[in-house]
């Protein structure tokens, strides 16, 4: 096969360099402040290219507000999360890398609901909110379970982009 699963990180416990015990998948600043915590985060490397490419999971149950509307919520929003990620994305040194064995320059967020509706919900507010919505991806967990992962269950943030291209 082309794509092999080269690493997968989930949110066992593991000692980071500051001598705390962090979630394994915890992406920690120079500082040792945890900046975001995936759910899972699996490296796919592609033995025909070389790449990798990168995919953080959040797993969502629907008990955060969507977010990136007019109202103010006191808790953090999905949208408040896409934004770290974002953030992440867009940080030269790459912190996300540190624990992971890859060379891959970028990651996509792999975003797992309830319904269709909230993804498609969550879309609109994206391609407000963020610069690069076309990193982030939705599917339902129905999708997930029935479609063994198949890659047009995913729906972008990005209107008008219908494939999750895998390795590049």
């Amino acid at each position: 096969t082309p794509l092999a699963l080269k690493e997968v990180v989930d949110e066992g416990q593991r000692l980071n360099r500051f001598g705390k015990i962090r979630p394994a998948t915890a992406i920690v600043s120079d500082q040792g402040d945890t900046l975001i915590v995936p759910d899972v985060v699996y490296v796919l490397h592609s033995r025909r290219t070389g790449n990798d490419a990168v995919f953080m999971v959040e797993i969502d149950c629907a008990t955060e507000t969507l977010g990136g509307g007019l109202s103010m919520a006191r808790s953090e929003t999905v949208v408040d999360k896409f934004k770290r990620y974002e953030s992440l994305l867009l940080d030269e040194k790459r912190p996300w890398r540190r624990f992971l064995k890859t060379k891959a320059k970028a990651f996509r967020v792999l975003f797992v609901t309830e319904t269709q509706n909230r993804i498609e919900n969550l879309q609109k507010r994206c391609e407000v909110v963020l610069r690069y919505p076309e990193f982030f991806w939705g599917a339902s967990h129905m999708d997930v379970v029935s479609s063994h992962m198949d890659t047009r269950m995913w729906l972008s943030m990005k209107t008008g982009l219908t494939k999750l291209a895998l390795i590049e």
